[in-house]
């Protein structure tokens, strides 16, 4: 399966046409994503980098820059190309929290997502099934079972997410986009059930 290319900034090469140039010296790094069994594939001309690094050194009078200067240089490069680039694991937001996937290891790069944008990923992208995706998901569930079983009042629907979370490994295409659909109508329905909880223990005490 062949990657998708993306090219990043412009070409700073003599003699070239630009960045799709055969004459243009290109640098590219392969980046994983979610929804694709192929990676992505982020193309972008050495001489702008290299004209990037000398400008750095230019702003802080310096002739020096270390491995963890450029690597960030080169991640302002390609961040208007892939969206929702974090640098570190940060804390979860919502009620399911984020999911982080490890994009590209060298650059340390990291995608993140929501817990609710995977399901849709898993109903709407094909590829996605094939992919670390899943197994993110799947441990966001069972981590949720496990922080939140304590508050349900119906022990039942802790056991049934916990059966789906299994059960999505092994489907199809078409069923894991039902399995997703149960998951978040579940989830949903828990966490109106936890808020009606804490409201009756806030009046009781």
């Amino acid at each position: 399966m062949r990657n998708e290319i993306v090219y990043c900034g412009s070409c700073h090469c003599n003699h070239s046409c630009g960045i799709k140039s055969d004459f243009c010296k290109k640098r590219f790094y392969d980046i994983d994503l979610p929804t694709k069994i192929a990676p992505l594939r982020l193309v972008f001309c050495a001489e702008y980098l290299r004209s990037c690094i000398q400008t750095e050194m230019i702003s802080r009078d310096t002739t020096y820059l270390s491995d963890w200067d450029i690597k960030k240089i080169i991640k302002d490069i390609i961040k208007p190309f892939l969206p929702n680039i974090v640098s570190h694991k940060g804390s979860s937001n919502g009620n399911y929290g984020n999911i982080y996937f490890m994009a590209n290891r060298k650059l340390f790069i990291h995608l993140q997502y929501t817990f609710l944008e995977c399901l849709e990923m898993l109903i709407n992208e094909p590829e996605s099934k094939y992919t670390s995706i899943l197994d993110s998901v799947v441990y966001e569930v069972n981590n949720y079972c496990s922080m939140k079983g304590r508050y349900l009042k119906y022990k039942s629907r802790v056991e049934k997410l916990q059966k789906l979370a299994k059960k999505i490994k092994n489907s199809n295409i078409d069923e894991s986009g039902i399995i997703c659909c149960e998951i978040l109508s579940i989830m949903m329905m828990s966490e109106s059930e936890i808020k009606k909880q804490e409201k009756l223990q806030l009046i009781n005490q």
